[in-house]
């Protein structure tokens, strides 16, 4: 793997051995940082192009937890554990490819995986999209697992999608800034 910036990163007991790990996108790959014993791996996600952002969760309610991945391809990646506990390697994830694309005028900026908002014993992934040209629109969508039905989201919903979507335009604000001065 080559040096890259890393974009999104969470905190969260991914390869379910009990102990949190660090969890990270670069490019094309995701990197699993496990502190009880020192372990880096790295994982390629064939499905990607270059990492975005990325959220943990076991949105499905089925004990594996999951990798969620939003790319520059504007899709949505799910690598699922399969449940092998302290395996955090390739071997270790099913890579279950685009679970959501764009309609392609819109640009994927970010994913959240919420603690199952709507109280129905699932959890969802909120997606965050804006328009190319940054600040003339943005959408919140909430897809619901294991179906992968998709809500649209007026984003004046809730105070606490309010508070999401400040996050997610302060993250593509900083993306889109960096991304301009390393072409500058």
């Amino acid at each position: 793997m080559t040096n890259a910036d890393c974009e999104g990163v969470d905190i969260y007991d991914i390869d379910e051995d009990g102990f949190d790990e660090a969890v990270y996108g670069v490019g094309a790959w995701i990197e699993i940082v496990s502190y009880a014993p020192w372990n880096r791996n790295s994982i390629s996600v064939s499905s990607a192009t270059t990492i975005m952002d990325i959220d943990c969760g076991d949105q499905d309610k089925d004990g594996n937890p999951s990798v969620f991945i939003a790319d520059t391809n504007n899709d949505i990646i799910q690598l699922e554990h399969t449940g092998a506990a302290g395996v955090n390697t390739s071997a270790g994830f099913t890579d279950r490819g685009a679970v959501f694309s764009s309609d392609g005028n819109d640009d994927i900026i970010a994913v959240h995986c919420s603690m199952d908002y709507d109280q129905d014993g699932t959890g969802e992934v909120i997606i965050g999209e804006m328009f190319s040209n940054p600040g003339t629109d943005q959408e919140l969508f909430v897809m619901e697992i294991p179906e992968f039905t998709l809500v649209l989201l007026p984003i004046s919903f809730s105070i606490l999608f309010i508070a999401i979507f400040n996050k997610i335009q302060a993250s593509m604000r900083a993306k889109y800034t960096k991304k301009r001065s390393n072409n500058d």
